[in-house]
């Protein structure tokens, strides 16, 4: 299949020849005709390397965090609008640094699959789990895959947002930085010594005795037990917390359920 595609290329740019005022689309209708698949129902492709966490990266100034893609496979069908993907993915020899659930322990399998208004995961082989919000997306995927697009004007300048047109306010901090009113008062602290992200806030709410923080640390959901060792960002955040001197009840993840503070608190310090 990458010979294939590799061809398909090559093809697309013997079509498309030394004159700058062609049609790329016709060079690459061209090249389909060549190779016969202007009619193809289905596709599968397979393929290995790395993959990287977008937007996970640990500062600005460093990439997506990267782990091994030890295998890959697609496969699409047309006609029925379904698609299987399955990926073997390993921390592999990058370092653990940043998010994307860094470190991988093992091998983390993904199975995805999607068949018209439905989609669903097959985790394992005898395990199920319905991705109804996945549909639609994955099916932008197959028809994304089964054409020429091209996105000229973008719907982004078609209907640019008022903040675009308007320009940003950035509001810069250090360590501390409060919000607030006369009626509340919302605290932001940097968290230091973090290898997630260099430049993660968490955010605390004196009044309510209440801490909204994101991927450090994530209550089981009910009847499930917790992890059987806390990771280094949640080390991380209870030593900033302690740091701080923050009087908090309850700790509130942006990926999971509000949560009692003395039970991660019993989390951490018990595994010490």
């Amino acid at each position: 299949m990458l010979k294939r595609i590799a061809s398909f290329v090559a093809v697309a740019m013997l079509a498309a020849g030394p004159a700058p005022a062609q049609d790329p689309a016709a060079a690459l209708q061209a090249a389909m005709d060549t190779m016969g698949v202007t009619d193809m129902t289905s596709i599968r492709y397979t393929g290995s390397g790395w993959v990287g966490a977008v937007g996970q990266n640990a500062s600005p100034a460093e990439d997506w965090p990267r782990f091994e893609l030890a295998e890959y496979e697609r496969t699409i069908d047309f006609e029925t609008n379904s698609s299987t993907e399955n990926m073997v993915i390993r921390q592999g020899g990058y370092p653990a640094r940043g998010g994307g659930g860094a470190p991988i322990q093992g091998d983390r399998i993904r199975n995805l699959r999607v068949r018209g208004e439905y989609a669903w995961d097959t985790p394992g082989i005898d395990r199920v789990v319905p991705q109804p919000q996945q549909a639609e997306l994955r099916l932008l995927e197959i028809f994304l895959r089964a054409g020429l697009w091209v996105l000229e004007p973008d719907r982004l300048s078609l209907h640019p947002p008022e903040e675009w047109s308007e320009g940003y306010i950035f509001e810069t901090l250090h360590e501390k930085y409060i919000l607030g009113d006369s009626t509340r008062l919302v605290e932001l602290h940097h968290v230091q010594g973090l290898a997630h992200a260099a430049g993660m806030l968490i955010a605390y709410l004196p009044a309510d005795r209440m801490l909204v923080e994101a991927d450090l640390y994530t209550p089981p959901g009910p009847g499930r037990p917790l992890p059987d060792a806390p990771n280094a960002s949640a080390r991380a955040l209870y030593r900033n917390v302690e740091r701080l001197g923050l009087d908090i009840e309850t700790i509130v993840p942006i990926h999971g359920r509000p949560g009692a503070w003395s039970e991660f608190e019993e989390f951490v310090t018990g595994a010490e």
